[in-house]
């Protein structure tokens, strides 16, 4: 039992690391935008929220894939993004502004 807590709560240097690979992802969904890969862009955030669903900057990837799920005309995968963005960064102005985006688009 107790190895099966340890899995389920990672130490704060295994969280350190996986936050890290969570940016560096990040990272790489901005550039496949950027290449308007939005497939692989969605690939990368959402790998990135898979490590840090609730790290200090999982918003942005629910945020970012949005802006990908709105690329490839997915509005209401964008709308669902854009609301947990929301739910966790009530002032991250961008979730918003792609929220609109979305819901008109519905």
């Amino acid at each position: 039992k107790e190895k099966a807590a340890k899995a389920a709560a990672p130490t704060a240097e295994e969280k350190a690391a996986m936050e890290a690979e969570a940016e560096e992802l990040k990272f790489k969904g901005n550039a496949a935008i950027n290449a308007k890969n939005y497939q692989e862009a969605i690939e990368n955030y959402s790998k990135a929220l898979s490590l840090s669903s609730d790290g200090p900057n999982s918003h942005v990837y629910h945020s970012n894939r949005a802006a990908a799920y709105c690329h490839q005309s997915l509005y209401q995968e964008a709308v669902d993004d854009c609301e947990a963005c929301v739910a966790m960064a009530p002032d991250y102005v961008k979730a918003y502004s792609r929220l609109g985006l979305a819901n008109f688009f519905l």
